[in-house]
């Protein structure tokens, strides 16, 4: 029927309606604990909502209603992401990516992931949330390798391809990213985050 977009805030999820020269409002999920994170399914049938820095819940677009929510991450969740089918929900905190299956509501991967060598978590630093995890089908995986230098500016990080029928990492991409063009202090954070 159009083009939608929501606009998550710490308590509350706004469904606006976009037309040709205005943005209207729709509905409104109210009661949203910690709101963080909003991602459309690929399709848009769905959306996923992280809110308590651990939980994902999954609604249906149309309606707003709630339909499952996962509880499964120990640490606060840095990135999500729909694959492809709209079949599995990835999701990645500082020591594990997990993919779900959000039909049998059952873990089908479950990736460590290790931000640094020492194993004190007192002393390891969290990713930051501007690193992402991609997928372009059901069967490959991509995402950032742990960095090995938190210190220098510009810094070479690999991109991993990760093989989910074979459980391993099938190459390393290498690429630099300057930190200092990353920051994202200007960006106003009243409202946590949108999709359309």
């Amino acid at each position: 029927s159009g083009l939608y977009l929501l606009l998550c805030y710490p308590h509350v999820i706004y469904m606006m309606k976009l037309t040709h020269n205005d943005i209207i409002p729709y509905k409104t999920i109210d009661n949203i604990i910690q709101g963080n994170m909003i991602k459309y399914a690929t399709y848009g049938q769905y959306f996923i909502l992280v809110h308590e820095n651990v939980k994902i819940s999954i609604y249906n677009s149309y309606t707003c209603q709630l339909l499952s929510t996962f509880h499964y991450h120990q640490h606060t969740i840095l990135s999500i992401q729909w694959n492809a089918h709209d079949t599995c929900i990835i999701s990645r905190d500082k020591s594990y990516i997990y993919q779900w299956n959000i039909i049998t509501h059952q873990i089908i991967h479950q990736i460590p992931y290790n931000t640094t060598n020492n194993t004190s978590s007192s002393s390891s630093p969290s990713p930051p949330y501007n690193i992402n995890i991609y997928t372009n089908d059901i069967d490959k995986l991509y995402y950032p390798a742990p960095p090995t230098d938190t210190t220098d500016t510009t810094n070479t990080n690999e991109i991993n391809i990760y093989d989910m029928n074979k459980n391993k990492v099938l190459k390393s991409i290498k690429c630099t990213v300057n930190k200092e063009n990353t920051s994202s202090s200007s960006v106003n954070k009243r409202c946590n985050s949108t999709d359309v």
